[in-house]
């Protein structure tokens, strides 16, 4: 039986009735116990959590330097005092760069196989690498990192492709996509009336859609430009952001530098996001990058005619012409475009959105069968190890 210890950032897993809890609640249930150390600081009120074979452990830190030595802490100590009584041991590391260090390290002292994990497709592509001088760094040390572990998770074939072209061989990777719970997405029913962008706009000739943290690598900026472009042949379209995060006082500014207060509106982030995907006509997605793009597979299980940059699972999930109109990243012009043209063709949204609900069942995922494929993208680790 497989012992997991995992090194990552999502703090939902303190909260037992997260969507994450439960995943990773199914995922230690197929192994001996999965302990998961999570990057937190003393402010975040994170305590140690023991559920079942799940194990949860906040490095409670006061600087980004003390999350990594407390996690190493951490690591130390449950390998020294768990190690004796159980089998094969693997340690996953949530990214190859932080997380990826301390997986090292660890790897390192203790002869445990590493796998990687990359999630966020940081090697595809110049926009990321080049935002500051800490990921240019983050990307060096990643690149030789994917090279050295025992097994690297891609979460698309597109992250593939990219790990493909850093020389990863390729018996390394294996590859499993973000899960995705459709149900409530797939369900027949309207939209709760407080949730309902036709209620809330009742004068709009369509509602857009965008849903996501308010982070540079979504460009959230290039939307708004490009909806202010749409504003000069539709005038009453509407377009809605869901989100929250460190962005949103350049976007507020931005909404009111192109004078479109009346026709953008910026919604606090919520965790029911299904009533907004149901009562919205069309989603717009304008990242420079996304490893996997949950969010994309959920607009569709919702009926929605999409316009989004070339990223993540576009070209396996969403595909051009038949879920909606795929855009190269960064290109204002070419996303207006597409914006306007499903805008004023209400049968083309209607084709595109009823073929995105019919292909998105495809993408749904019961806990158990994702635990059983997470366990799975260990094996060329502890193959190689052995």
């Amino acid at each position: 039986m497989i012992t997991v210890l995992a090194i990552g950032y999502d703090r939902k897993l303190f909260d037992e009735k997260s969507a994450e809890r439960a995943r990773m609640n199914a995922c230690a249930n197929v192994v001996g116990a999965l302990h998961l150390i999570i990057f937190s600081r003393k402010s975040h009120g994170c305590v140690h959590v023991r559920d079942g074979n799940l194990f949860l452990y906040p490095t409670d830190s006061r600087s980004r330097l003390g999350m990594l030595s407390a996690a190493y802490r951490l690591g130390s100590r449950i390998i020294r005092a768990q190690r004796a009584n159980r089998g094969a041991w693997v340690i996953s590391a949530q990214d190859p760069f932080e997380a990826g260090l301390v997986g090292y390290l660890l790897r390192a002292c203790y002869g445990i196989p590493l796998q990687v994990q990359e999630h966020g497709d940081f090697f595809g592509g110049l926009w990321w690498r080049n935002e500051r001088m800490l990921n240019r760094v983050r990307f060096v040390f990643g690149k030789w990192l994917v090279r050295h572990a025992d097994g690297v998770r891609a979460v698309s074939r597109r992250v593939v492709r990219h790990l493909a072209a850093l020389h990863v061989p390729p018996e390394r990777i294996a590859t499993r996509a973000v899960t995705s719970e459709l149900a409530a997405f797939r369900a027949p029913g309207p939209a709760l009336q407080s949730h309902d962008l036709h209620v809330r706009y009742p004068d709009a000739e369509a509602v857009v859609l965008a849903v996501g943290r308010l982070v540079k690598e979504k460009n959230f900026a290039l939307l708004i430009r490009a909806f202010g472009r749409v504003t000069l042949e539709h005038p009453t379209a509407h377009l809605v952001i869901v989100g929250s995060g460190p962005e949103e006082p350049r976007i507020v500014r931005l909404i009111r530098q192109c004078a479109l207060s009346g026709r953008v509106s910026l919604v606090p982030w919520t965790d029911d996001i299904v009533s907004y995907m149901k009562s919205a006509d069309i989603f717009a997605v304008s990242s420079y990058r996304e490893g996997w793009g949950r969010v994309i597979v959920e607009a569709m299980a919702a009926g929605l005619p999409g316009v989004v940059t070339d990223v993540g699972c576009v070209g396996e999930v969403f595909m051009h012409d038949r879920h909606g109109i795929v855009v190269p990243v960064d290109d204002a012009r070419a996303l207006a475009r597409a914006l306007a043209r499903l805008i004023a063709d209400p049968a083309l949204r209607r084709q595109y959105g009823e073929q995105s609900a019919r292909d998105a069942v495809a993408r749904a995922s019961t806990e158990p069968a994702y635990a059983r494929a997470w366990l799975g993208t260990f094996t060329c680790c502890v193959a190689r190890h052995d």
